[in-house]
């Protein structure tokens, strides 16, 4: 795990925010269930995304803005990548109580993840040594995903909005 507070410059933040959190038009989808199809029973286990890269191919017109400013940084990373599996943002909804979503994994085999956060409330991601990160907008937290993790919902926001990126 490591944590990189401050990961971009002002100005590419501010432009992603306004893009996709404070962007009422910005397209997202629902999600029936947060981790798998079983949990659908309770009332606050959905979540909404926006698939911008899967599959080895752009899915989004808004990659290009992903791309440009983030996976750009990444170059840069210890360990850097050879090639991106997945790039997506997620919202969890308010909930009136704090709650943790089921543990998973992104994918079976060991590969890299990023966490990036795009608004600061009190959702957290918990890794798979029980850790909690918190999150904090500009924050970028990066592990391995294939070990268990899980997200939450935030309860001070109207929503917890961050970009999740998957890598070889």
């Amino acid at each position: 795990m490591n944590v990189i507070d401050n990961f971009l410059p002002e100005e590419e933040f501010k432009f992603l925010q306004d893009l996709i959190v404070f962007n009422d038009d910005f397209p997202f989808y629902l999600n029936d269930s947060i981790t798998y199809p079983e949990n659908t029973h309770k009332v606050w286990e959905w979540y909404a995304t926006h698939l911008f890269y899967n599959n080895d191919q752009p899915t989004s017109d808004f990659y290009n803005h992903i791309q440009t400013i983030l996976i750009s940084k990444f170059r840069n990373l210890p360990g850097g990548f050879r090639t991106l599996l997945r790039v997506k943002a997620n919202f969890y909804p308010s909930t009136p109580v704090l709650q943790e979503h089921k543990r998973h994994y992104d994918y079976e085999w060991s590969h890299s993840g990023a966490v990036f956060s795009l608004n600061t409330c009190d959702g957290f991601t918990r890794l798979s040594d029980g850790s909690k990160v918190d999150s904090v907008a500009n924050r970028l937290l990066l592990f391995d995903p294939s070990e268990k993790h899980n997200s939450t919902s935030t309860t001070n926001q109207r929503g917890r909005f961050n970009i999740n990126f998957n890598w070889l």
